[in-house]
């Protein structure tokens, strides 16, 4: 991540002269020098043509800030001028090759250009300018602090990473006018006794009135609205919605277009007026009314889309991202049968490329009806069955699939135990309330929560569970989620133990002990790759507890595991060594398994005369304070598939001239082995803790008085460490 430089250069205050500089001076002939007059300060140094210059200041030689300066060089002098109040300062200078418009120059490839960096004091030259894990570019998306390795962002879900975008058009169309009809009728009086009379026909007839046509169309992109002069163009607007690309943004849900045609009847010939006029009144009675019906026409399109928020980490953060959408139509009011959609999108591509409707990584709703007296609905919605609260990174967690293009997700959570004791995991339906979910669905595999949009499944034993939300009118599965309780069963198998009593001339008396351990993951299902499982495989994205600790014994640094998989152990040891030194048995120096590393137990931190060094198992429980540097497991090889594999060689010995007659010294070490995996970025216990003992004891003996050749070199004159019972158990027993 850090670029070398090709040249850095350090200059100090003072009062010298300025002398000439050259292209063949030593740091680019750089000099400060200060005005007493002004009480100002000049830096200076030749410019060599085709480099850029960065300047740094500090007043310690440890903290090196930079100033908001650049420097082209053009083969001259270049200087810069300054006061400060500082008791001392530092200045020095980087370079590197001129690349293009100074401005937009990204030399750690950041995407940060250096002319930005220098004005926010990050290093333009380090991608990660305060060590902290995360990217400065990262860092300035996600509004923490890229100068403090305190202040960093925390990995979120994948999905809170990914937004869903939509691009729209609309149209309408309408028709009235055309021509009007009228006619006039009089009443008139034929008899006087009793009085009768009728209407008569005064005039009728037809005449043209101006007709309104047209309509318009909308689109997310803003553009001026066309002029739409017949149907046929209205209906043609929706189909250009790929000529919207600068149209997509966010957009929540639901979506919905629609689409109806209707056709009105303005009016018709309401024939002879029926109102009687009192005698002798006369009447008169009128009408218009248009002969052309009305006519009225919408529709529209939408697309989606998937798209990594702007806070968003770098691609190798990310995992693929998959969107369960939902699409019905409702035809003339009636519900049609729902059909399951699913967008997938991948880390490094900026859209979703996969899934959908369109062939390209997007789902297209259209309507639009030809019919009079039709309409039409598409819907397209977001369900989801998800994690209740209480359940996401608590238990487990939602991991994507490992199948490349699959919209399938997982919930993954170790089998029910003592640190985890929750019986169910707990789901829920994301964007149906539980009256709808009542009136219209039904959870397959699963059993009902506490409401009907709720669901559980049990964590008792080790299996995969299908979840699903099923649509009751058709039978149709609307979304699904695959829910795998996992464990690992460890089986432990003895291996060669030895006891050596400073046989064949060794300078230490020794008891040694190996055991293997063969973790077997349950179910196995879950590492097949030929079938579909969460993504599980691969370097882990966080630190174990014990990560960069240096081990007591071997002195090795504690890496990260190679693989989310991992089998560890924990380990504790008690010694007690009569009238000996630590250098003469191999006890942990400083009184930690993990030098500086919290413990349970109480620490005795130096051995001493008739004392005991009592060391307890970690604080935390995750924690494998006895392993360092182990190979990666690959439980989804053939050779090892659903296995993971561990030993441990366990030695304590005893120096054989340290020590006299009648001495004792004795070692317990406890272990407990245990397997780990990493969901979503968090470790979680995935076994039993099985226990293991190993008691070295040991008994310094003059061979004449035992009446034995202990070290078997053919005399009876030495005193010797012989065993004094030493063993190994598979319990925990005797502490402290």
């Amino acid at each position: 991540m850090r670029k070398t430089l090709l040249s850095a250069l350090l200059g100090w205050i003072s009062t010298a002269a300025l002398f000439g500089q050259s292209p063949g001076d030593l740091n680019s002939g750089a000099q400060l020098v200060h005005d007493p007059d002004t009480n100002s300060f000049t830096f200076s140094w030749w410019g060599e043509a085709g480099r850029i210059y960065y300047l740094q200041q500090s007043e310690d030689l440890k903290k090196w800030d930079y100033l908001p300066v650049t420097e082209i060089g053009t083969s001259s002098i270049l200087s810069w001028g300054f006061t400060t109040t500082a008791d001392r300062l530092f200045l020095r200078l980087k370079h590197t090759e001129l690349q293009g418009n100074p401005i937009e120059m990204d030399s750690d490839g950041d995407s940060i250009p250096d002319s930005e960096e220098i004005q926010d004091n990050t290093d333009p030259f380090d991608q990660d300018t305060d060590d902290d894990g995360w990217y400065d570019d990262e860092e300035q998306r996600s509004n923490t602090n890229p100068r403090d390795e305190e202040d960093k962002p925390v990995l979120k879900p994948m999905e809170e990473y990914v937004t869903v975008e939509s691009r729209w058009v609309s149209a309408s169309w309408t028709q009235s006018g055309g021509n009007m009809a009228y006619a006039a009728w009089s009443w008139s009086w034929y008899s006087d006794d009793p009085p009768a009379g009728s209407w008569i026909l005064t005039s009728s007839g037809e005449y043209p009135v101006l007709p309104v046509i047209g309509g318009y169309a909308t689109f997310s992109d803003g553009r001026e609205f066309p002029e739409i002069s017949d149907l046929g163009e209205a209906k043609g607007k929706i189909t250009e919605l790929s000529e919207t690309e600068n149209g997509w943004g966010p957009s929540l849900g639901p979506w919905s277009v629609s689409s109806s045609y209707s056709e009105v009847s303005q009016g018709s010939d309401p024939g002879y007026p029926t109102e009687t006029p009192n005698y002798p009144d006369l009447g008169s009675s009128s009408a218009q009314w248009l002969v052309d019906p009305y006519k009225s026409w919408i529709g529209g399109s939408i697309e989606l889309r998937l798209a990594w928020t702007q806070d968003a980490p770098r691609p190798e953060r990310l995992t693929q991202v998959s969107v369960a959408l939902q699409s019905q139509s409702i035809e003339n009011g009636v519900d049609q049968q729902i059909g399951a959609v699913d967008l997938n999108i991948q880390p490094g591509e900026p859209y979703s490329t996969a899934g959908g409707s369109t062939g390209y990584g997007a789902v297209l709703a259209s309507a639009d009806v030809s019919v009079p007296a039709t309409s039409t609905e598409k819907k397209i919605t977001r369900y989801d069955i998800v994690p209740s609260e209480g359940m996401r990174g608590v238990i487990g967690d939602v991991v994507y699939s490992a199948t490349t293009g699959s919209t399938v997700k997982h919930f993954v959570t170790p089998q029910k135990n003592t640190e985890l004791p929750q019986p169910d995991v707990e789901l829920e339906a994301k964007g149906i309330d539980a009256a709808t979910f009542t009136q219209k669905f039904d959870w397959v595999g699963a059993v009902v929560g506490a409401t009907s949009n709720k669901c559980k499944v049990a964590r008792g034993t080790p299996g995969r569970t299908i979840v699903q939300i099923k649509e009751k009118s058709s039978g149709a599965i609307v979304c699904q989620l695959y829910v795998w309780v996992v464990w690992v069963d460890i089986i432990i198998t003895n291996g060669p133990e030895e006891i050596d009593e400073a046989q064949n001339g060794a300078l230490r008396s020794s008891f040694y002990r190996v055991w293997t351990y063969d973790g077997h993951i349950k179910p196995a299902s879950i590492c097949d790759v030929n079938s579909e499982i969460p993504y599980l495989k691969g370097k882990p994205v966080s630190k174990v507890p014990e990560e960069q600790q240096t081990h007591a014994l071997d002195g090795l640094v504690n890496v990260r595991p190679g693989s989310k998989w991992d089998m560890t152990r924990q380990w504790r040891t008690r010694s007690f060594a009569n009238m000996l030194s630590g250098s003469d048995v191999n006890l942990p120096p400083g009184g930690t398994i993990f030098k500086d590393f919290p413990l349970k137990g109480n620490t005795v931190v130096h051995v001493t005369a008739a004392a005991t060094n009592s060391l307890g198992y970690p604080m935390n429980a995750l924690e494998g304070n006895d392993d360092s540097q182990e190979p990666p497991q690959d439980p989804y090889s053939t050779n090892t598939l659903a296995k993971l594999e561990d030993d441990d060689r366990i030695r304590a010995s005893v120096n054989t001239n340290a020590g006299t007659a009648g001495d004792i010294y004795s070692t317990d070490r406890h272990f407990l082995e245990f397997a780990r995996l990493e969901i979503a970025g968090k470790w979680y216990c995935v076994s039993d803790y099985k226990q293991l003992r190993f008691s070295a004891k040991f008994k310094k003996l003059n061979e004449a008085a035992a009446n034995r050749d202990i070290n078997q070199d053919g005399d009876m004159f030495d005193e010797i460490w012989a065993n004094d019972g030493s063993e190994t158990r598979r319990n925990n027993d005797f502490w402290p």
